[in-house]
This record gives structure tokens, sequence and C-alpha cells, in this order.
């Protein structure tokens, strides 16, 4: 027997909300196999190799309307179900009656959509289109927008769809008119690997994914600010690190930054919190603060050796008096003037005005050796200005005036040696 079985049989609704036949009626003309469409039981396949050795499980297959012809059919392909649709039947003509009807008969929302077997072309909502028979559609997420910060700019990038990886975005970014280079992003103070996707990050509609921004790190006593790019997931250490790399500084044991009057954990030991989670955003201000660190100075003419304790912000000039103070206090050498010698480090000469934060690109940090050079070829006679009281070197061409204060008078200094006179 050929068709759709005995035609004097009725067919009619059942239960299940799909089209039943007759028993006698399944199949393509075989009257002993229900393996028709109008079989109740053919509307869900069978489980492929189940049983002692497991298998993959087929989806369910729902078949809506009357049985049709080929041609006729509209095969949805959703996650857990097939379902066919006899288009000519259900009066499906146009993209919104069909999307209609799955929104509400098969529990379509708003987040997915139809599109194409190979995903190429989806079929849009607004457009009330007519359809093309037959159809084989699967149901994909809504592509969403994102937006992503970078740098100072924002950058809208439109029509994601949710199986792109963090790859694939970062490509795109830097395709789009803008973009720059980025290679990280960041969500929620967490970095996104470059093979999670959009889905499995649960990235909803306009979201923000970070890149680099911008922080001010202020250095009051060196009145010195810097801008220093950082990711969000970044800690407290990072951000110390790339200050210091940028300004070419030495790390000192003990400095610290502080954020809104708070002390950061700069230690690194440990799982530290977040840039992010510590509400450091883009121009966010950060305070740096030096420690005291120890340094030596050697005088080889005088064989001395001094421990001194200095700061980032100490100038060449007030190191030099920190010396002459000590080598006066320790060694009686009242003569000793801050004219009469230099401060070599490295092979670099030390300029009086010059910062000793300055010298962390020849690598000065604790327990760095400065040397004590004299500047032999001056000869000079020691006074005492008459003004301020400090020690003037000068030489017979050189004008009478204190470099301290520019007082013009000046007293010879009273020598210690013993002096015997014999009169007679």
């Amino acid at each position: 027997m050929s068709g759709w079985g005995n035609e004097a049989a009725e067919g009619g609704w059942g239960t299940g909300g799909g089209w039943e036949e007759p028993e006698d009626n399944g199949g393509w003309g075989n009257e002993n196999k229900n393996v028709g469409w109008g079989d109740e039981k053919d509307n869900r396949m069978d489980v492929e190799g189940s049983g002692a050795g497991g298998g993959h499980v087929e989806k369910k297959k729902e078949v809506v309307g009357k049985p049709g012809a080929p041609e006729y059919m509209i095969k949805v392909d959703f996650e857990d179900r097939e379902v066919h649709i006899n288009a000519m039947d259900m009066e499906i003509k146009t993209t919104t009656q069909l999307y209609t009807y799955l929104t509400r008969k098969q529990g379509l929302t708003n987040d997915y959509r139809l599109a194409t077997e190979d995903g190429e072309e989806a079929l849009d909502r607004e457009e009330d289109t007519e359809l093309t028979l037959p159809l084989n559609l699967i149901v994909e997420p809504e592509p969403i927008s994102l937006q992503i910060q970078h740098d100072g700019s924002m950058i809208l990038l439109d029509q994601i769809a949710l199986n792109l990886t963090i790859e694939q975005v970062l490509r795109e970014y830097r395709r789009r008119p803008g973009g720059t280079s980025l290679n990280s992003l960041s969500y929620e103070g967490r970095r996104l690997s470059e093979n999670e996707t959009i889905g499995q990050i649960g990235l909803k509609n306009n979201d923000v994914l970070l890149g680099e921004f911008s922080v001010s790190i202020v250095d009051n006593e060196c009145n010195k600010t810097e801008e220093v790019k950082v990711y969000a997931y970044d800690g407290p250490s990072d951000l110390l690190r790339k200050f210091l790399d940028k300004t070419r500084r030495c790390n000192h044991y003990g400095s610290s930054l502080l954020f809104e009057g708070k002390e950061l954990d700069v230690s690194g030991d440990g799982e530290e919190q977040s840039l992010f989670a510590l509400k450091i955003r883009e121009k966010s201000q950060v305070t740096y603060r030096s420690a005291e660190f120890p340094i030596k100075l050697k005088d080889t003419k005088f064989n001395i050796e001094e421990d001194l304790k200095v700061m980032d912000h100490f100038t060449v000039k007030m190191l030099k008096r920190l010396y002459v103070e000590r080598a006066r206090e320790e060694k009686d050498m009242y003569s000793l003037a801050v004219d009469d010698f230099k401060l070599i480090f490295g092979e670099t000469e030390m300029k009086d005005e010059d910062m000793l934060y300055q010298f962390g690109q020849y690598k000065l940090k604790s327990y760095s050796i400065i040397h004590v050079q004299h500047e032999e070829s001056k000869v000079h006679t020691k006074y005492r200005c008459w003004m301020c009281g400090e020690l003037v070197a000068l030489r017979p061409s050189d004008a009478i005036r204190c470099r301290h204060c520019g007082g013009r008078v000046v007293q010879k200094l009273r020598t210690r040696k013993s002096m015997v006179h014999i009169a007679r």
C-alpha cells in the first residue's frame, strides 16, 4: 500500500499537540510499520547506544501540524530538541509569524534568534519577510553589544555572538577605527582568558570590558606626578613596580602607596586585592611615599667611611652637608667645606642640585657606595663668614663673598696648632 496509509481512516489532533493517525495508518505506505508522520511515538527519536555501554543521546523530535510534503516543512533545532513544523498547515508564511509561534508555543525568548544551519544568515525579528521553504534553522543566542574601555577611550562593538572568544573580540577591537594595541581584557577585576567565550563569562548586552587605564602617582616630597598604565586585575605591588620602572627608580624597603588616606599592601606576598576591588579607576590619584635608606660615603684621602641614612628627595648638596657635619663631629675636620669635594657614583659625577631619586637609573639603592673626591687642584684658604658663620673656601683670585648668604666680610680661621714664641 502506498501513500499515507488507509484513505478510509480519519486522523485527528492527539493529546500531545501533534497530528495523530489511526494505528493502521502509520508509515509511508507500509501498513505493518509505524514509522510515518502520523505515529505519535515517532515524535521522539530513540536513544542510540543506550544500555550497558552508554552512548550518545539524540534530541527529541516534535512534529507540529498535519503531515505534509518535505518542501513545506520548517525544522528548528533547539538545544534540547528538534521541532518540525508544517508551515502550510500552521499557516506560517513570514518571519514574524514564525517568531510569534515559537515564542508562544515553544518558549523562545528575546535572548535567542533563528539562523540558518551554517550560522551565516539570521532571521530578523523586525522585518516581516516571506519565508522560502523548506527551511533548516538553528536557535542561537542573540548577539550583544560590548563596550571596550582602553586608555581613556570607549569603543562599541556590536553584533558580538556569544560563542566568540576573547581573542576574537580583541582582534575585532583592533580592526575598528580608533582601536589600538591591546592584548588583555578584564571584567569586574578578573583577567579574561583568550580562550573563554562571551557566553561562558556570562556577559550581557552593553557590558563594559576594561583594557589599560591610567593612574596618577604623586610623590609630594620630590614634587613629581607620573601617569602609570595598569589593568584592573593588577594589584598594588604591580602598580608600584610599574611606577618605579617608568621613573627608573629603585624600590626601597618600607616604601608605600596610599589611596584615599589608606596604605596599600605592596608586599606582593600571598593573594592581594586587585585595583578594581580597591576601587582604583581611570585617573585615580595614588600617593607614593619613599622610605629612608642607608648609603655609604667613602673618602679614600682621609680614609673615612661614613654610613648615612638618606631619602629620595634629598639633593646631592644636602648629602654633602650631612657628610661635612659627620666629619666635623667625629673626625674634628672643621676646615672641611661642602665646596671642597665632589661625589662620584659609579662613573657619574653627582651635581649639587640633583635629587637622589634621579640616580635610580644608575642603580643607587640601599648600601650603595658613593665616593668622595677632593678637588686637589684648587689652592684656597678657609674663612668663616661674619654674617652666617658658614665656612667659605676662597682662592686668591676669588671675590670676597660668602657663597651661602652673600656676605662680604669673612674671618680667617684660628689655627689649632700650638705656637711657641721665644721672647728676648
